[in-house]
């Protein structure tokens, strides 16, 4: 079995990065892989398109926002596999071979609070976010995560630490040259070797002048780097990221775009 986790984002919002760990880890999965899929992404967006169901619902959101007790706050999702070490009892099951182990939506809020709690920062200081990887590898072919960008720092070091590959989705009305720096800076840093990150460029549906100077400027910066698929945005992956049915329909019937494909091959 093929072991490997792949780390998508570090950018910011509006490139892309959920739609793209949701199309990668359905894709994976219909070609018989394995695939758990982390979100560790401070606004939660694969959680809710996925566990936000009616029957899922009570499960992610069962946390009691008035406690000051931080332990109060963390019993479920991927905060709670980071502090308990057990992430079987946290991952949403869609099919044998498609998990998910969501986050509530609060994670920027709940773990700058968790360092400050004395109880529970002995139990987070050792990378849990690579101890709990090591933990699951074995039991999937593909762990994908969802990430943001570099400026929650505590979550994009563990994040990084445990990658085997990096993909820094951009788009041109949602790029920050200073963000991409600090992110390969970050990776490097880390130990990470720079031929193990893929920055790839998300085409909208109404590129226009501007658009394409920005993506002529982040050749010219960054070409080491990025991939040479341009991933469109089209009505299919639209529906794509309206959640878990509708996700595999339009990969069961072929209809994701071939770059998409092109790109996995790249970096799997």
């Amino acid at each position: 079995m093929s072991q490997m986790v792949i780390s998508i984002g570090f950018s910011i919002g509006g490139a892309g990065a959920s739609t793209l760990a949701l199309i990668t880890g359905a894709l994976l999965a219909a070609q018989g892989n394995k695939v758990l899929i982390i979100d560790a992404s401070p606004v939660a967006s694969i959680s809710f398109v996925l566990a936000g169901t009616a029957k899922e619902r009570p499960f992610l959101m069962d946390t009691n926002l008035d406690s000051e007790e931080v332990s109060d706050l963390v019993k479920v999702g991927l905060l709670g596999a980071l502090i308990d070490q057990a992430p079987g009892k946290h991952i949403i099951s869609f099919s044998p071979n498609f998990h998910v182990l969501p986050n509530d939506g609060h994670l920027g809020f709940y773990l700058p609070r968790i360092y400050y709690d004395k109880s529970l920062r002995m139990r987070i200081e050792h990378d849990p976010f690579k101890q709990m990887t090591e933990k699951l590898k074995s039991d999937y072919n593909y762990i994908i995560v969802d990430t943001h960008y570099s400026g929650l720092s505590e979550i994009s070091d563990m994040v990084i630490t445990s990658s085997d590959r990096i993909v820094l989705p951009l788009h041109a009305r949602a790029y920050l040259p200073s963000k991409v720096e600090r992110t390969l800076e970050l990776i490097e840093e880390k130990g990470l070797n720079r031929s193990n990150v893929i920055g790839v460029f998300r085409r909208g549906i109404d590129n226009d002048e501007c658009d394409l100077e920005v993506e002529n400027k982040v050749k010219n910066q960054f070409g080491d780097i990025l991939s040479r698929n341009f991933l469109p945005y089209n009505q299919s992956v639209q529906k794509a990221a309206c959640g878990y049915d509708s996700l595999m329909e339009e990969v069961k019937n072929r209809r994701i775009p071939a770059e998409y494909c092109c790109l996995i091959s790249e970096f799997c």
